[in-house]
Formats: structure tokens, sequence, C-alpha cells
């Protein structure tokens, strides 16, 4: 039976009508052993090295906690990020190549964030007094990680990171605003822990694909074995013991070897006969008594048994000798 789809968004009962997603190439992402705990939803989804996510959360007007205003923020790998840099630039968030050193001057010392690497949170925090103020890019706020080969976490088989910068439209003014929650301890956090395919499987957190389905052409030649070569039927010990005619034609004269005709048949039937009864490996065959002839009426006339006497260049008719 079918396995029933993974559901593709992170949804909260703290906040009906709340619910957050990941998309790649503006699909979302399947989300794998989905749960809720305290004021956290938690799923697991794929990371594919070098492709571009998109983090979305959307929310019910009508169910909006009275006199607040949620404020979402996403967090990479316990990083504050942005992909804003400048009010005509952005860089998109991306998986990447875990990045691993042995030099403890490079790598990172944050304990909160080293415990926090492989998750994408998406915060939701409540805010008051909201009022416009200039834009102020974001460019620093997210810097790579490396973390050191000691302290690799052995669930872990990528990191996120910023793709290089693209053009944008031009922002305007930025939302301010006065926090009711902090970063710390947000209102509600939407979790997404990404990991490689193999890596999903092998801690149960995915099912694992089906097989591949082979070629079509491969396919076809399994629906429909090819015809077997065509062989003769096994011949049975009653059918290898029925005399069968040989048709021989033969000359009338005597070549220049000395034999006569009946001599030359004789020689040719034998020869027949031992290749129509050929014994196979290790199978002992009983000798056969030597066939006879029997009378055959010569063109030229000539007793049964005897040498014809037709001149030279003649030739005689096609001659039917059956064996006994």
């Amino acid at each position: 039976m079918a396995q029933p789809s993974p559901p593709t968004e992170l949804t909260s009962t703290r906040m009906p009508g709340c619910s957050a997603w990941v998309t790649v190439d503006d699909k979302p992402l399947p989300v794998y052993s989905a749960l809720s705990e305290g004021n956290k939803s938690i799923g697991y989804i794929e990371a594919i090295e070098g492709a571009q996510f998109k983090c979305i959360i959307a929310t019910d007007e009508r169910k909006r906690l009275p006199k607040t205003t949620p404020r979402i923020s996403t967090w990479m790998d316990a990083v504050y990020a942005g992909a804003q840099v400048t009010a005509t630039t952005q860089r998109p968030f991306q998986f990447a190549k875990l990045s691993l050193t042995d030099d403890e001057d490079r790598a990172c010392r944050e304990e909160q964030v080293v415990k926090n690497m492989g998750t994408l949170q998406v915060k939701v925090i409540r805010v008051k007094d909201l009022h416009d103020a200039d834009y102020v890019p974001l460019d620093g706020l997210h810097s790579e990680v490396v973390l050191h080969e000691a302290t690799k976490k052995a669930t872990l088989s990528h990191q996120t990171s910023l793709a290089p910068p693209q053009a944008s439209p031009k922002m305007g003014l930025q939302t301010r605003c006065t926090e009711i929650d902090s970063p710390v301890n947000p209102f509600y956090t939407f979790e997404f822990r990404y990991r490689s395919r193999a890596l999903l499987e092998l801690e149960g957190q995915a099912p694992a694909l089906p097989a591949p389905s082979p070629p079509p052409a491969a396919a076809a030649a399994a629906e429909d074995p090819p015809a077997a070569t065509a062989q003769q039927p096994p011949t049975s010990a009653k059918a290898k013991g029925k005399k069968r005619a040989i048709e021989i034609t033969i000359d009338s004269d005597d070549d220049e070897d000395g034999m006569t005709e009946v001599e030359r048949l004789r020689a040719r039937v034998a020869a027949l006969e031992r290749e129509r009864v050929k014994p196979e490996p290790g199978v002992k065959v009983k000798e056969e008594e030597k066939p006879s002839l029997k009378k055959v009426k010569m063109e030229q006339g000539g007793s049964s048994g005897g040498a014809s006497s037709s001149p030279k260049g003649k030739k005689g008719k096609p001659e039917v000798i059956e064996l006994d």
C-alpha cells in the first residue's frame, strides 16, 4: 500500500491559523516527523548542497492576538539572517557543505551556535508601538560558521550560507516597534531541522525512497521475454530405430580409384550411418550390424549387387537406397 504524502508545513496549536514552510525553487519541501513541544513546532526537511531556499510564514489576521502584532525573524544555525543586505541587494539563503577546521582560532566557540547547527528557526515575536524608520542594511549579521572537527556532531551533513548578491527592488522605510518577547524567548518558534536524505533515512526521520523504476526498454524486456530459440524436438528411442530413405545420385561408371559403384555406395552409406548415429559424451552405444542393401535397378542393366557396365561419360539416374 502506498504511503501517505508527508505534510509540507508546520502548524501551531498556540497560534491558530499560523503555519510555516520552506521552499526550494518555489516548491514547499516535505516535512518529516513533525511534532509540537510547548511553544515550538519541529520537523525535518531534506537539504541539498547548493539549493537556495526561502522560509515563509502565513498568519490569519482574524485570529491575531489582541493589541499585538507578530514580527517574524529567521535564524539560520542560531544566527540571525536576512536576505536583504542593502536597499537594492539581497543574498538568498542556501544549503552549503559543512565547513570544518582543525584550527582552534578559526573554529566557532559559541555554545548556542554549535548546539543549534543544522536548524532553520522562524521565530514569532509579539511587538507593539509600530512606527516607520529609515532602512538599515543587515549585511554582516550572518557569517559562515566554521566548526572544529573535534566538535562536529554526527547528525550534521550541511550548513547554511548566503548565496552571491543579487539585485532586488529598492527597499523603502522599515517598521520599528517595541518588542514584547525576546529572540531568546520568543512567543513561538517553527524549527526545521535539515539533513541529507541519507541521514534522514538513517535516523528514521524519513521513509526510505522506493527503488527506481527500470528503463522502459528493460521493463518491456522483463514483461515480454524473448522467444526461445527454435529447437528440434527430442528424438525418442522409437524414432531413432525407424528406417529412413536416403537419396544418392551416382554415376554409372567407375572412377579412377578402381572402386565399383556398389563398393562406393557401401562406403557412402556407412559414412552416412556413422553421422546419423553419433554417441553422446559418456553414453555407450551398442554397435549395430552393417546395413544390408536391397536390390537396386540400374539404368543400364546388370544384376543386383554387381557393377554396371555403362559407357564412360554417361550418368545414371538418382538411385534410392533404403536402409534396413
